[in-house]
């Protein structure tokens, strides 16, 4: 099969097991954004939390990286963290929209 016919009931399968099958290649280089892309991925949206802002951006960082090493871009990032908000804007990523204004704590 030389291409995808995405809209077919086969499509939600086959885009998860072309993100698993490059998720392997990239075990060794980014394990920990790999186990998350893993277990925090539904379909094409990838959802999950970290305990610091710099570990979130270490982790945006590695997620392009690898998706973009197959030509699929995670966009429409978010975050409660204004630091992360920047950098994914510095990133062209500018569809964020803030989750909670500034004086909000979690």
């Amino acid at each position: 099969m030389c291409c995808v016919m995405f809209g077919a009931k086969s499509s939600p399968f086959l885009l998860s097991a072309c993100i698993k099958h490059l998720l392997r290649k990239f075990e060794n280089e980014y394990l920990e954004t790999v186990e998350l892309l893993n277990n925090y991925m539904y379909v094409d949206d990838f959802i999950c939390g970290t305990n610091t802002e710099m570990e979130s951006i270490k982790i945006y960082h590695n997620a392009n990286s690898i998706m973009k090493k197959a030509s699929m871009t995670l966009t429409k990032w978010n975050s409660n963290s204004p630091v992360l908000r920047k950098e994914c804007e510095t990133d062209k990523h500018k569809d964020s929209t803030p989750l909670c204004d500034s004086s909000s704590k979690v």
